[in-house]
């Protein structure tokens, strides 16, 4: 039984209770998801870490904002970047913003940094609707000069964002086609042994460098 629904523990368990002979593989379900025998995910977590990394390297350490949705594999990947941009730069405030995918939300979000004079240097979106949300209807046209340069960091899929923006950003990438790919692999082979450990695989998370993040060291 191949799953792609971000199943429940209790549906992995409910299916496994159906027919404890089935072969369970999960994709896309997030590291919480329990009761697959092969679960397999883009690495959310390292995705999530190399944003802060880029921010970091990029002098973007006394102030910046997360922007997430509910999915699972979102919150994770907010989750590794608050983690590690607070290792990295223990005095960086790390305003967290959830959900925050809907254009209302994100202007009422602005709005009250520009009230408080606050604004952070640069915003991490955990997938690429948040980012075209945030840059074609918050930032870019802007009236506020400040608020127009600010730095934005997405996350979506390969060739995906650029589509849509006038210009591309900086970003995390991944391929669902490497999850779909090891999904199949582990269908035609699955494992035969009697008694073994589930599994779970992680495809890659690249950084795609497009200019948007200002550099504040130099």
């Amino acid at each position: 039984v191949v799953f792609l629904s971000i199943p429940s523990n209790e549906m992995l368990e409910q299916v496994r209770e159906w027919n404890p002979d089935a072969f369970l593989v999960n994709l896309f379900g997030g590291i919480r998801a329990r009761g697959a025998d092969i679960s397999i995910d883009p690495d959310n977590v390292g995705g999530g870490e190399l944003a802060a990394e880029h921010l970091f390297a990029n002098g973007h350490r006394r102030h910046v904002a997360v922007l997430d949705a509910p999915p699972p594999s979102q919150v994770v990947r907010a989750d590794a970047f608050a983690a590690r941009l607070r290792r990295l730069a223990p005095e960086c405030r790390i305003d967290y913003h959830h959900p925050a995918g809907a254009l209302s939300e994100q202007q009422a979000i602005f709005a009250d940094y520009a009230a408080e004079r606050k604004l952070p240097s640069a915003i991490f979106c955990t997938n690429g609707t948040i980012a075209y949300t945030l840059c074609t209807g918050v930032l870019w046209n802007n009236a506020d000069p400040r608020i127009r340069e600010l730095g934005v960091v997405g996350y979506d899929y390969e060739k995906y964002l650029e589509i849509k923006l006038p210009r591309p950003i900086d970003r995390i990438v991944f391929s669902p086609e490497q999850v779909i790919r090891w999904g199949e692999y582990y269908i035609q082979n699955r494992p035969l042994l009697d008694d073994f450990e589930p599994l779970h695989t992680f495809t890659s998370s690249q950084l795609e460098i497009n200019g948007s993040v200002r550099n504040l060291s130099s």
